[in-house]
């Protein structure tokens, strides 16, 4: 009887952690050097996704500083980071459509670049997660 229960305790500790790991996995998080001084695959604090609408996340960055000239990150999803197709030449510039993002697998991967316009304080991030395609907008 001992042996039946420590099992069945088991299987529902498993069966509970399984909507936690796919709560940890439904988060959008960026990496980027954005003020900050090093790019690494840890979670970039100054972008905070928020689920807007089913599967649309939006960020916000404000009081961007006048002397940046862009802004690069990578969406990240549990392990997985996002960015330009692989084997792209360039950074892929963010517009107000748009545009396709792909899963990164390769060594040296490129990024999504905002290009910073003078004047501008504020932009505007939109992540379609089903979509997997993303915009900016200042």
């Amino acid at each position: 009887m001992k042996k039946r229960f420590t099992l069945m305790m088991m299987v529902l500790c498993i069966l509970m952690s399984i909507p936690l790991k796919m709560m940890a996995d439904d988060e959008v998080k960026a990496v980027s050097h954005y003020l900050t001084d090093t790019w690494n695959s840890e979670p970039n604090p100054n972008f905070n996704f928020t689920k807007k609408d089913g599967n649309i996340y939006t960020c916000t960055l404000d009081n961007v500083p006048s002397g940046t000239q862009a802004i690069w990150f990578r969406i990240k999803i549990g392990t997985t980071e996002y960015g330009p197709q692989e084997n792209a030449k360039e950074d892929l510039t963010l517009t107000s459509s748009y545009q396709q993002i792909y899963p990164i697998s390769w060594k040296e991967p490129k990024a999504l670049m905002i290009e910073h316009k003078s004047g501008e304080t504020s932009y505007t991030i939109t992540y379609d997660r089903v979509n997997n395609k993303i915009k900016c907008e200042a």
